[in-house]
């Protein structure tokens, strides 16, 4: 009878936590993948991509040629940028850490610490979801 009382239970709390056990279930990289835009298009047509093998590639000018390429890391609302370009003797050759934050197709980046002034740059805008 109690076996019986604590599956009810925790069916019950599965069904009322609702969406968040699905986000979870999908894992903290859910929200990055796919390919993102920039929203104001006037800015330049800079497509970034995240990969579901957490690896990220920008295409600085939309030509179809990824530019910038890397490994990215999700922790809750934070992500971490790490440049894997050989030869990357700059300051984008340390990583990047910023906040982000997804509301419905759209998303933007904080910027925590980074000395990768281009990346900081192209990052402080706001990016659309591609629809497929």
């Amino acid at each position: 009878m109690r076996l019986n009382l604590l599956i009810v239970f925790l069916g019950l709390a599965a069904l009322l936590s609702g969406c968040s056990l699905i986000k979870d279930f999908k894992g903290p990289y859910y929200d990055l993948i796919g390919q993102w835009d920039l929203y104001d298009r006037s800015i330049g047509g800079h497509r970034l991509t995240f990969n579901r093998d957490k690896t990220f590639e920008l295409d600085y000018d939309g030509d179809g040629v990824k530019d910038i390429w890397g490994e990215y890391y999700v922790f809750g609302d934070r992500v971490t940028f790490k440049d894997d370009r050989e030869g990357c003797e700059t300051e984008c050759a340390h990583n990047g850490y910023y906040y982000f934050k997804r509301k419905g197709n759209n998303f933007t980046f904080i910027v925590f610490a980074d000395q990768c002034v281009p990346r900081r740059g192209l990052l402080k805008y706001l990016w659309r979801k591609v629809e497929k």
